[in-house]
């Protein structure tokens, strides 16, 4: 099995991109990835013939399976929230620079700039996707789960869990100056189809530039693995990206793989014109088309007679963690370190206790009639902005499921305060503690975020920080 790099080795972009280049190959004829570790491929497949013998039905007939639980060969030292950030890492290239309020280049007129944004948010959310690939599985975060970062350009990044069943992330995203925001949600939605499975990606992203207001809306593609138990392990993304701009009529449907052929008649006796790593779409203005969109995910987008992204030529941006996170940050799960310093066994052990905790949470939530998802959602919507926008991300409220992720000790916590463990002897006492969490929480949290940007890398200390690396 491969060695595992330290959990601060998943923020490096350039160490992000060397991972998925060493171990996987672009599929010649097909279009794709496709995995080449076959060592852990193996290592993965006997695992997953585990979880088929105990879900069978459920896997070969189509069903959701995002709740299943598998073993911990199957994951990497991070968490969704963590693997989420990486879309967002060519913000700085895509988003700072034309969100300026001083036009660029070419944008002689407030349409034009405002097309010109529009183009900048498509590259900007198809030029992330070639980051996402792994064979290693993210760990599930909990309700309530954080993590906070800044890019090299001093973008403040705020993600959280705001629902546990069905899984939802939320995030927030601002600019350098506060010259944009970037909202959105996702839910997973996974199914199994005996030999491969497909995870949706459900929610609607936007990005909001506050010089003159424009805000662009898109929705995510969805992930395709195939070869499961047996074949070339691949990765795909498919369906369709929707980009809209109500206020300026503009629009563009960019679809993966266009010339697929849906059917089995013509699979077998019609080739596809294109590989499945293509997409394709048109920019509309109200009804006019304005101009070709074209590209890969893995190497390059042209928009119109640009080229706006290719792989190599813009560099994406490092993720890096805020030095004083809130207690919720990812980087605090015991699980996630005990993998990223190689010990499965307290990993297993660790990511069981982890998720008996949040099926338990879940018994409370529904004896006592109570939503977790509702509450959590409803403090995300009322939540006050900070006073001063330049702080980046709006502090929310924190919720009783959110606190309830603390294992503080009746009577100390100060010793817990910055260390999240759901290591608890004692379930009861593990809940009551945390109800006296409230309002001095709250208070760290609007601080934490405030220290986002005192964490840019030209602001940062190079003392040593007490947050797991």
């Amino acid at each position: 099995m491969a060695n595992y790099r330290s959990q601060s080795g998943w923020f490096d972009i350039q160490f992000v991109q060397e991972s998925v280049n060493l171990s996987h190959e672009r599929q010649p004829k097909q279009g794709g990835l496709k995995f080449t570790d076959l060592e852990y491929l193996q290592l993965q497949r006997n695992g997953a013939w585990e979880v088929l013998s105990q879900w069978g039905n459920s896997i070969l007939e189509g069903k959701e399976i995002v709740n299943l639980e598998f073993p911990i060969e199957f994951f990497e030292p991070r968490t969704v929230l963590e693997r989420l950030v990486l879309g967002f890492c060519y913000a700085p290239a895509f988003l700072s620079t034309i969100a300026r309020p001083v036009p660029p280049s070419g944008a002689q007129s407030a349409d034009e700039l405002a097309l010109q944004r529009f183009k900048s948010v498509i590259a900007f959310a198809f030029s992330g996707l070639h980051l996402s690939p792994t064979q290693r599985m993210p760990f599930n975060p909990v309700l309530g789960e954080t993590f906070q970062a800044t890019l090299e350009d001093n973008t403040a990044v705020f993600v959280e869990q705001v629902s546990h069943h069905p899984p939802i992330s939320r995030w927030e995203v601002s600019g350098p100056a506060g010259d944009y925001i970037f909202r959105g949600q996702v839910g997973w939605s996974v199914s199994g189809f005996g030999n491969s499975m497909k995870s949706q990606q459900k929610g609607e992203c936007s990005i909001e530039f506050t010089s003159t207001g424009q805000k662009v809306t898109f929705d995510l593609p969805y992930v395709s693995i195939g070869g499961l138990l047996v074949g070339d392990r691949t990765f795909d993304f498919g369906g369709t990206m929707h980009f809209h701009d109500h206020a300026n009529q503009l629009s563009c449907d960019l679809t993966f793989h266009p010339d697929s052929r849906s059917g089995l008649w013509r699979r077998l006796f019609r080739s596809n014109k294109t590989l499945r790593d293509v997409a394709r779409g048109v920019i509309v203005r109200g009804r006019e088309e304005v101009c070709a969109v074209d590209g890969s995910w893995l190497s390059h987008l042209d928009i119109g007679a640009e080229r706006f992204w290719e792989l190599g030529q813009q560099k994406p941006s490092s993720v890096f963690p805020v030095a004083d996170p809130l207690p919720t940050d990812s980087r605090f799960r015991e699980d996630v370190q005990a993998l990223a310093e190689g010990d499965l066994e307290r990993a297993e052990e660790l990511k069981t206790l982890t998720e008996e905790k949040q099926r338990y949470l879940r018994r409370v939530e529904q004896a006592s009639g109570a939503s977790p998802q509702a509450t959590s959602n409803a403090l995300y919507e009322k939540a006050a902005p900070l006073s001063d926008s330049k702080h980046g991300a709006d502090a929310k409220a924190f919720s009783r499921s959110n606190l309830l992720l603390h294992d503080l000790a009746p009577g100390s916590p100060s010793k817990r305060k910055s260390h999240v463990s759901l290591n608890s002897a004692d379930d009861e006492s593990f809940y009551d503690a945390s109800e006296t969490y409230g309002d001095s929480q709250q208070s760290s949290r609007r601080q934490s975020l405030e220290r986002s940007r005192l964490d840019s890398p030209s602001n940062r200390s190079t003392s040593k920080s007490a947050v797991p690396h």
